[in-house]
């Protein structure tokens, strides 16, 4: 691990403990390599890229708003908050988004926000079977640590939702 990958490690680190109120959830997307199409030329095989792993995180964030909130996540701009964390590129594993979670209702239980994430992951596009859902309890630092890695297999952090907090 480089300084300059260390030094985003700590300061992402810092940033989750700053604002662990605003993130409950942390959830793990594995992305299919690629999908199958019908079109007017017969079936076409179409190979995920780093566009489309974005896409359809921002298509997985949309259904989960809908799912959720209902007609108010576009009348009303209510949005879940979420961190993700694209990984897999460059080594033998999927792609896969390491993903911190949080302005869910609180009148629901886990086991249903779980259902409710499985279910918009499947009609991504992309979205492969294996997801793994978890709570966050802080201050537990080495579960973050586990979570947000900053390596040579994660070259990407960005930011998507309306607002992080």
């Amino acid at each position: 691990m480089t300084e300059d990958q260390r030094r985003i490690q700590k300061a992402c680190i810092e940033w989750m403990v700053q604002h662990k109120d605003a993130f409950n959830y942390a959830v793990t997307l594995t992305l299919k390599s690629y999908r199958r199409l019908r079109n007017d030329r017969g079936q076409v095989v179409e190979q995920l890229s780093h566009f489309e792993a974005k896409r359809t995180l921002r298509y997985f964030v949309m259904r989960l708003n809908i799912a959720l909130f209902g007609k108010a996540a576009k009348r009303f701009s209510r949005s879940i908050s979420i961190i993700p964390v694209l990984e897999g590129h460059g080594a033998d594993k999927r792609l896969h988004y390491h993903c911190a979670i949080g302005g869910l209702p609180e009148n629901m239980s886990v086991d249903e926000i779980d259902a409710v994430v499985r279910d918009a992951w499947s009609k991504t596009p992309f979205g492969y079977d294996e997801i793994h859902f978890t709570c966050i309890f802080w201050p537990s630092i080495p579960s973050i640590i586990s979570l947000y890695r900053i390596n040579t297999s994660s070259q990407y952090l960005f930011f998507t939702a309306s607002a992080v907090i």
